[in-house]
């Protein structure tokens, strides 16, 4: 780990570097104000290679004050980094809709393999294997997101470990419908998926904001009492707004209501094991493949059979604004193509 700050007076006024404690110190005289210094410390542990690692960061530090580059500490939050000079929008939406949300919180030496498989996970979850799996364009987009930022502190050198996962081949299934969803919801055997599963029918919310659910987020709002759904979606920050139906309603009933509004609704899961059981409960049912986007999918043509448009969709939906994901779940079914082309031949023959 590497720490700065800034030193407005020394009652020595030297420059040097030393080893004292298992550390690495060394300061410099600021070429703003010669009055001021930069002062640096290294971890070290005594191990001789990570003698040799800290004076390589020494020089990289040294570099960047030559090019006016000012150190960033480790101490700072991953929220608080940002990157220098020319970015693409799309690395830029990639670190302010997924990469501050989750890792914001983090500073950068406490970035390790098993946080980011977690992340991973948020984003794809589980296979029916239980095996992390992952699209692998994408994966590697966030994470070369993410690197880009901890070099800023941690110097260019630094890499981020890709966690081993399945590739997902996107082979899109044909849509569910309300049959297949009342098939899959008889081998729900664990009861306490089952309210888990509906209220995703219902509302198509991702398994993360379910699992992290809040009572707090459920509110009743107007003259009829409306009972609404509200919070943020977790993987774009985008509100999520849904009001609660009669049928839902009557089975978020069936769970005991705690009078702590931060309390969770579904406190006994969390987003591996949701996944990777609605995954296996899919393949009992003959539906191989199959998985909790499909029920945000479903939804998303039942909003587009209904007329509404991509934008209002992707809204509903909480997509991040420029997220290419609408599309995926506003297809025209074969049964609309076939009703929309057939118009076409009895106009023709009425003519």
């Amino acid at each position: 780990m590497v720490s700065f700050r800034r030193i407005k007076r020394v009652t020595v006024p030297m420059e040097y570097i030393k080893r004292q404690h298992g550390r690495l110190y060394f300061r410099k005289r600021r070429e703003d104000d010669s009055s001021k210094f930069h002062f640096c410390s290294l971890d070290l542990y005594d191990k001789p290679k990570n003698v040799g690692k800290a004076i390589q960061k020494v020089g990289v530090i040294l570099a960047n004050l030559e090019k006016g580059i000012e150190p960033i500490s480790a101490r700072t939050t991953i929220n608080k980094l940002r990157l220098t000079g020319s970015v693409s929008l799309d690395r830029l939406s990639v670190i302010e809709n997924h990469i501050y949300p989750y890792f914001g919180k983090f500073k950068p030496a406490e970035i390790n393999p098993a946080i980011i498989e977690d992340y991973v996970e948020d984003l794809f979850g589980r296979n029916a294997e239980g095996k992390l799996q992952a699209k692998e364009d994408t994966i590697t987009k966030h994470l070369q997101a993410l690197q880009a930022l901890l070099r800023t502190v941690m110097g260019e050198l630094y890499k981020v470990k890709t966690p081993a996962y399945e590739k997902i081949i996107f082979e899109r299934l044909p849509p569910l419908n309300l049959d297949k969803i009342d098939h899959v919801a008889n081998f729900l055997l664990d009861k306490k998926y089952i309210p888990v599963y509906w209220f995703m029918v219902y509302t198509a919310v991702d398994i993360m904001d379910v699992v992290h659910l809040k009572w707090g987020n459920l509110k009743r709002v107007g003259k009829g009492n409306q009972l609404w759904l509200d919070a943020v979606r977790r993987k774009t920050q985008r509100k999520i707004r849904i009001p609660i139906c009669t049928e839902l309603e009557e089975i978020l009933n069936t769970i005991p209501r705690q009078l702590n509004p931060n309390d969770r609704v579904f406190p006994d899961i969390n987003n591996k094991a949701t996944s990777t059981y609605l995954c296996r409960r899919f393949k009992k049912a003959g539906l191989e493949g199959y998985g909790a986007k499909y029920l945000r999918r479903f939804v998303g043509m039942h909003f587009t059979k209904q007329g509404y448009s991509k934008r209002l969709t992707g809204l509903m939906l909480a997509h991040a604004e420029d997220s290419t994901q609408t599309d995926k779940y506003c297809d025209i079914e074969d049964d609309t193509l076939l009703e929309a082309f057939s118009s076409i031949r009895r106009v023709v023959n009425d003519s």
